[in-house]
């Protein structure tokens, strides 16, 4: 999938699950490739190999986001090269929210614009793997504690390079899990009057790739003298 082309314009291909101007990611990683073959090799090995499109996949996106459409079109037509049938389902993201509380009610996929909610790797890690979001929009893996003493460990490392280490084995061994799609790093685009208004995430070398952090007033500026009379 090639975001430029119609998807999010402007934004990256994902490489990993963190974004990949959080302190913390590491370039290095092995990451997926779109492999129509590898994709049969490994269904094959499941107890669906014989008839996968008698067990359907939900797949629920964000009516309030009508991008993720496009997304959620994109992989029913891949899957069904395989044999998978993708049953898609618009939902309003409160429906979303609630879906996501419990194994019974999420669906097998769903889609969701995760960023970290302090500026390094570790906030997204936690947010997506950890068991205590399990339940939330951004974490609908249920895949138990398997992660926790690693991420917790991480998270409580004081030397940056040690920390930043464990940050990077852990997005490989996520990787490696195969819990999620993570199809681009998102470009988030916003008009700013320059002549007389100062806003920090207008500077590129300023910015943090953090929940929130486009409506942070606090560094804002106004200049009435600069304005164009």
């Amino acid at each position: 999938m090639d975001p430029e082309i119609g998807i999010s314009p402007g934004s990256a291909l994902a490489k990993g699950p963190c974004v990949s101007t959080v302190p913390g990611w590491d370039p290095n990683l092995t990451t997926y490739t779109y492999d129509l073959e590898k994709a049969k090799e490994e269904l094959a090995k499941s107890k669906y190999a014989d008839n996968p499109g008698a067990y359907p996949v939900t797949f629920y996106w964000a009516a309030e986001v009508p991008f993720e459409e496009k997304v959620a079109l994109m992989l029913q037509a891949n899957a069904a090269k395989i044999g998978i049938k993708v049953e898609i389902t618009k939902m309003p993201f409160g429906n979303m929210i609630a879906a996501a509380q419990s194994p019974d009610t999420t669906p097998n996929i769903f889609t969701e614009i995760n960023a970290p909610y302090y500026p390094e790797a570790g906030a997204q890690i936690q947010s997506e793997m950890h068991s205590s979001t399990q339940g939330t929009v951004n974490n609908t893996h249920w895949l138990g504690t398997i992660l926790d003493q690693e991420i917790d460990d991480a998270l409580a490392t004081l030397d940056e390079k040690e920390r930043f280490a464990k940050y990077a084995k852990l997005q490989q061994e996520i990787i490696d899990l195969c819990p999620t799609i993570w199809a681009f790093d998102q470009l988030e685009q916003r008009a700013v009057q320059t002549d007389y208004f100062y806003w920090v995430g207008s500077d590129l070398n300023s910015v943090a790739a953090c929940s929130g952090y486009p409506l942070y007033v606090h560094d804002m500026r106004i200049y009435p003298e600069k304005k164009p009379k």
